[in-house]
């Protein structure tokens, strides 16, 4: 579960945006007291205002909403001083460092190990590793953290619990693979339309748009990690502790059609 320090570190992230003037995050209605944070005896939390919206199945017209959003998230100027309040993403979330590094811990299953040196051999680690530029990223942007109209409009993008500071490339890669999906592997098709539209607002540098499977890669590793510290881990739902495999076996999968 969220901490009140993460929580307040998440709406950091949302007023950032809506000082830019993003309108698909959500701001969270304020108490009596004027504080986003409510208190009530040993529990906390926040309020945020009703949307008359809800999650599709996935689809052409879903992906097309949703890659062009993500454009339009990364596309957002802040200057230093802007950032400097915000966390960077992996303090909540994982690039391909800390899924490398993660091999060495005594509770690494060895199903993930095995997976991660099948999938990241020495290119694509070179590539992986290169420097990316960075700015305020989701972390978790699958299609059911977003809210569509009965007519498939956007209308809102949810869940900002793994947003911060990193590199765009790793937020499509993510987004990619949670969102592109056909019986639950990764869709070529609409790996495509995603790209497509999500270079109709904002153009990918060649360095980015040549490492995109690489990073639809770390993305499933990056979920899968978040999963096992929650999950496997962490205990925190029994039904769920090994939840991180269909996600590795998404990377497998998706290596071998690729």
């Amino acid at each position: 579960e969220l901490s009140e320090k993460q929580l307040s570190e998440e709406l950091t992230i949302l007023n950032a945006l809506s000082n830019k003037e993003f309108s698909l995050s959500l701001s969270p209605l304020k108490t009596l007291l004027g504080k986003n944070i409510f208190h009530y005896q040993s529990s906390f939390g926040v309020i945020f205002p009703f949307v008359e919206a809800s999650v599709k199945k996935i689809s052409a017209s879903i992906i097309s909403e949703i890659a062009p959003a993500l454009a339009k998230l990364h596309s957002l100027k802040f200057s230093s001083e802007e950032l400097t309040p915000i966390r960077h993403h992996t303090e909540v979330g994982h690039n391909f460092k800390s899924i490398s590094s993660f091999l060495d811990h005594p509770q690494c299953p060895q199903d993930f190990k095995d997976a991660f040196h099948q999938i990241f051999n020495t290119d694509r680690i070179s590539r992986v590793s290169q420097s990316f530029s960075e700015t305020i990223i989701h972390g978790d942007l699958y299609y059911d953290n977003c809210l569509f109209s009965n007519d498939h409009i956007l209308k809102k993008i949810i869940d900002f619990e793994q947003a911060g500071i990193g590199s765009r490339i790793l937020d499509i890669g993510i987004s990619i693979s949670g969102s592109c999906l056909y019986d639950d592997r990764i869709d070529s098709e609409l790996t495509k339309l995603f790209i497509d539209h999500y270079q109709l607002h904002l153009t990918l540098t060649e360095q980015e748009y040549k490492s995109i499977d690489d990073f639809i890669h770390v993305g499933l590793f990056s979920i899968a990690l978040w999963r096992i510290y929650r999950f496997f881990i962490g205990d925190l739902n029994p039904s769920r502790k090994l939840s991180y495999q269909q996600l590795i076996n998404r990377s497998i999968n998706y290596e071998h059609r690729s």
